[in-house]
């Protein structure tokens, strides 16, 4: 499918679409990269755990639950693998 294709279907331009459908899928990926955080903290990996959680607040920097999440990861790993909840 091209562009004009595109157009066509969407009189307004398909361009009006992009940052919607990029924060869906940036929200999307944040999602998956705080489930493995987690995952892998639950396991005691807590060098990968912190690296998904960082590569969660890469994606967005002010995103409340990838930082509590991070100091968990940390506080966890500085008490010697004791994770809680």
């Amino acid at each position: 499918m091209c562009s004009s294709d595109l157009e066509r279907r969407n009189p307004t331009g398909y361009g009006e679409l992009i940052p919607t459908y990029r924060s869906a899928v940036s929200q999307q990926m944040i999602e998956i990269q705080l489930h493995l955080a987690t995952h892998w903290a639950t396991r005691s990996n807590y060098n990968r755990a912190l690296a998904y959680c960082n590569n969660a607040l890469a994606l967005d920097g002010n995103n409340e639950e990838a930082k509590h999440l991070r100091n968990r990861i940390i506080d966890a790993s500085s008490r010697g693998g004791r994770w809680l909840w």
